[in-house]
């Protein structure tokens, strides 16, 4: 068993990777390989909960997914990548769990209560494989701080969905920077949003050309998640047999 703490997180194949996604998710997923154990799971089976998918669909989506990951930097070196339902151990699991947790207690969980919450809306999409000549338009057009109507207005950038990228794309001293023009009306939210391009784009076009790479290659992704899979189910064989041992089942 490995020393470091395990992280175990997935995202459901409903559709394509976008850069809420990436700034929700994936960002830190990455980071996360240096310190923890990390598993990391296309969870085709949870697909179901809010859709009937056409046929075909999760299939196809979930190669997409993957791609999408790696081209973020997702190592399967230093994690494991994997698909849910090549996982029976994870519905065997469910099935203990299911059978002593109480609705109230899903209930209480953050995740659920915004799914339910959110049922039947579509995320909105600033499409990870977006080329350079489509995500500008999109930064463009934007919503910024709403409260800001003139440029002679200051601003704050605790509450701009532009500056919430800034904290992913662009360096600390450049974000003091723009803090401060934010809050002192010094710079325009036009202003804000080209110094955003100028280190976003880049960025973008780096996981791009990964992601591209890798989806070039299905037979390679699909070996990958196979391999991924069968490394899942080792270390959850070991976890399922030691909830049969404490609930004295065979």
């Amino acid at each position: 068993m490995s020393a470091r703490p395990r992280v175990l997180s997935g995202m459901r194949p409903t559709g394509r990777v976008h850069l809420g996604n990436f700034l929700g998710a994936l960002d830190n997923w990455v980071r996360l390989q240096a310190e923890f154990e990390c598993f990391y799971f296309v969870a085709d089976w949870h697909a179901f909960t809010t859709d009937i998918p056409g046929k075909g669909e999760i299939a196809a989506n979930t190669l997409e997914m993957a791609a999408d990951w790696l081209g973020a930097g997702l190592d399967p070196e230093r994690s494991t990548i994997f698909v849910q339902s090549l996982v029976p151990e994870h519905a065997e699991l469910h099935l203990n769990f299911s059978m002593v947790t109480p609705v109230s207690w899903l209930e209480r969980v953050p995740t659920y209560k915004e799914m339910v919450e959110q049922l039947g809306m579509q995320s909105p999409s600033y499409g990870l494989p977006d080329r350079t000549e489509v995500t500008v338009p999109k930064m463009k057009t934007m919503v910024t701080d709403a409260a800001r109507k003139r440029r002679s207005d200051p601003g704050n950038p605790d509450v701009c969905l532009v500056f919430d990228l800034h904290r992913i794309f662009s360096p600390e001293p450049e974000r003091a920077r723009l803090a401060q023009g934010r809050r002192t009306a010094g710079i325009g939210c036009l202003d804000c949003k080209g110094v955003l391009l100028e280190h976003m784009v880049p960025s973008l076009r780096a996981i791009r050309e990964r992601r591209d790479h890798m989806a070039a290659r299905p037979d390679h992704l699909q070996e990958l998640l196979r391999e991924g899979s069968a490394r899942a189910r080792r270390v959850a064989s070991e976890t399922l047999a030691e909830v049969k041992a404490a609930v004295g089942v065979a």
